[in-house]
């Protein structure tokens, strides 16, 4: 098993995210950026192992969208929820919108 210090995200990726926040005149020190993609990836595991149990409590080894919103209320990331219940329900109306437009393909 790999250990949470040998993990790191893509700091290109940590930095287009960042930078996004932040005010267009503010500067994002390389030891700012490295503690942000440390604190990124620690948040990052936690939340898979909260989701994780999740999953596990409902008899289930695959990682679903509820699971993960369990997993930040278990953190006390509350806030967020509705936020994240919202994005969840318009990336699965956009799957189905998606679908059915294949299926007017295929059929047509």
């Amino acid at each position: 098993m790999v250990g949470i210090d040998e993990l790191d995200l893509p700091a290109a990726s940590i930095t287009k995210v960042a930078k996004k926040a932040l005010d267009n005149n503010a500067l994002f020190q390389k030891d700012a950026r490295m503690a942000v993609t440390k604190c990124t990836t620690v948040f990052i595991s936690f939340l898979t192992n909260y989701s994780n149990e999740s999953a596990r409590a409902r008899g289930k080894k695959t990682i679903i969208a509820d699971d993960v919103i369990k997993g930040i209320q278990e953190l006390g990331f509350e806030e967020f929820i509705p936020r994240m219940k919202d994005m969840v329900a318009g990336k699965r109306k956009k799957t189905r919108d998606d679908y059915d437009d294949l299926q007017v393909i295929v059929i047509s």
